[in-house]
């Protein structure tokens, strides 16, 4: 799945892993981006921009691939939400909410209709589970103001700071397949005219390699998930 602007506008599309069998996902006048698959691979949730007179609204919502049919993730969630990561079982989903003042990284159980906040300070985005659903990774500032990689339960309990770089900004997470590193973004700068540079962590001994060097901005890591029989 990826993000095209083809259309004059930014909607969702799926293709195979050769590049062929390229099907536009998501058909609205508004921008649609961020997908996360369902681990049934049959529906993808992905963030929908609602442009308005004044600034912008983001809502989760999620297109089945088969029906073709489009809805809200949270109907009743007014709050602009976005940056949808689905759990391995599909029961919870982690996103990033507007609150009064800032973001903050959030758990959203589908079953028990629940949501749990990661951070309580406007401060804290981007949380991606580990491969066993147990544990989620994401980003704060609470602590040094600038940000850091911490970790959750799934149910948003048992919060703890991994990156104690108090120079650095620490940013998009993203876990090996065996959930045992972390790849993540670190620059001395906030913004992109600084020198991104990927980084990976181990979580339990907190040990931290460049996994390489290079001029320019290195950002938003993935890892492939291992193949499935």
């Amino acid at each position: 799945a990826f993000t095209s602007d083809r259309e004059g506008h930014y909607d969702i599309y799926t293709m195979e892993e050769n590049g062929g069998n390229i099907v536009r996902r998501t058909d609205f006048t508004t921008d649609e981006r961020d997908p996360s698959w369902f681990p049934d691979g049959g529906r993808i949730a992905f963030s929908r921009e609602f442009k308005r007179l004044i600034g912008k609204k983001i809502n989760i919502s999620v297109v089945d691939l088969n029906s073709g049919g489009k809805s809200r993730l949270i109907p009743g969630l007014e709050q602009t939400h976005a940056i949808p990561h689905v759990s391995p079982d599909g029961s919870i989903v982690a996103m990033t909410v507007k609150r009064r003042m800032g973001w903050d990284a959030a758990v959203y159980d589908l079953e028990k209709e629940e949501m749990t906040y990661l951070g309580d300070s406007g401060k804290s985005c981007r949380g991606r589970f580990a491969p066993d659903g147990k544990t989620v990774a994401f980003v704060s500032s609470e602590a040094d103001g600038k940000g850091d990689i911490w970790l959750a339960g799934a149910d948003g309990s048992q919060k703890k700071r991994l990156t104690f770089r108090d120079d650095t900004y620490d940013y998009f997470p993203s876990w090996s397949p065996d959930g045992k590193r972390i790849v993540f973004n670190s620059s001395i700068q906030h913004d992109l005219s600084g020198d991104w540079e990927l980084l990976i962590i181990d979580p339990v001994s907190r040990e931290i390699e460049r996994l390489f060097d290079s001029p320019g901005n290195d950002i938003f890591p993935c890892w492939r998930p291992e193949p499935r029989n």
